[in-house]
C-alpha cells in the first residue's frame, strides 16, 4: 500500500509552493557578517535570513558550514540559500543570483608579519610570494584572474593569519572588513600589519539560490521578498538551527 502511495507523495511535495514549510539557510562562521556562538548564529546576515523567510512566509533552519561545505550543500540540494557570494560563471551552474545585492563591493586588503621585511606598495610586489587566501572567498578579479601570483588557499581564516604569523606564508589577502574583523577576534594585530596596497573592487555580494531549491521555481516571489527584507530594520532571535561538524 505505501509502495503504491509514495509516488503520490512525492508529486504533492514537489508541488508545494516554496513559501511552504521551512528554508534551510547555510550560514558560515565569516566575520562580521555571520558568526556562530556556540549553536546560536548571529550576525547581519542571520537577521537578514530571518527577514527573508518571514516575508516569504516560511521559518528559517539554519546550517552551519564553512564555504567549500556550503557550497556542497547548495550544490546538492541540502540547503537552499547562503548570503555572501559573489556570482562566478562557475557557480552559475547550481546556483541562482537574485539581481539585487546583500553586501557592497569591498577593497581586497593585505597583511603581513611585522618584522617581517615584506613591502606591498605596487602589484608587482605580490609576485614570488605565498599569498594566503580564503577558499572559495571572491576578492578583487585583478588580484583573483592574476596567474603570476601564488596562492596558498585555506578554508579558515583563522588558520590563514596563524599560518602567516609562523612565517609559512608571506601574505594573506582578505576583503578588507572580513580582515579586519578576524584580527579582532583573534588578537593576531600585534603581530601583523596591514600593507600600504589594496586593490578597490567593484563586485558586490548577493544571496544565492540552489538550483534544486523550490525557491528558485517563484523567482518573481523571492525576488520581491528580498527587497522587503533589505528595506526593513527589524531584528530576529536565532531559533532553529543545525550546527555540522
Amino acid at each position: 500500500m505505501l509502495k503504491r502511495l509514495l509516488p503520490a507523495l512525492v508529486a504533492i511535495l514537489l508541488a508545494l509552493p516554496a513559501h511552504a514549510g521551512s528554508v534551510r539557510v547555510a550560514v558560515e562562521d565569516l566575520p562580521p557578517y555571520s558568526t556562530w556562538n556556540g549553536n546560536r548564529p548571529e550576525g547581519p546576515f542571520v537577521v537578514l535570513g530571518w527577514k527573508l523567510t518571514s516575508f516569504l512566509g516560511v521559518s528559517p533552519d539554519f546550517i552551519g558550514c564553512d564555504r567549500d561545505e556550503c557550497l556542497k550543500l547548495l550544490e546538492t540540494g541540502q540547503a537552499d540559500i547562503l548570503f555572501g557570494i559573489r556570482p562566478r560563471p562557475e557557480l552559475e551552474s547550481f546556483l541562482w543570483f537574485p539581481e539585487q545585492p546583500v553586501a557592497p563591493a569591498r577593497e581586497t586588503a593585505f597583511w603581513t608579519r611585522r618584522g617581517s621585511g615584506t613591502r606591498l606598495e605596487r602589484h608587482s610586489d605580490l609576485y614570488g610570494k605565498t599569498v594566503g587566501v580564503m577558499r572559495g572567498l571572491g576578492l578583487a578579479p585583478k588580484f583573483a584572474d592574476d596567474p603570476r601570483i601564488e596562492r596558498f588557499p585555506q578554508g579558515d581564516m583563522i588558520r590563514l593569519f596563524k599560518l602567516l604569523v609562523a612565517g609559512n606564508i608571506d601574505v594573506v589577502a582578505l576583503d578588507a572588513v572580513r580582515g579586519n574583523a578576524a584580527l579582532e577576534r583573534t588578537g593576531f594585530g600585534q603581530w601583523v600589519e596591514r600593507a600600504p596596497y589594496f586593490i578597490q573592487d567593484t563586485v558586490p555580494e548577493h544571496l544565492a539560490v540552489s538550483e534544486r531549491s523550490r525557491l528558485s521555481t517563484e523567482r518573481d516571489y523571492v525576488e520581491q521578498a528580498l527587497e522587503k527584507a533589505l528595506g526593513t530594520q527589524e531584528n530576529h532571535e536565532a531559533g532553529n538551527v543545525e550546527r555540522r561538524p
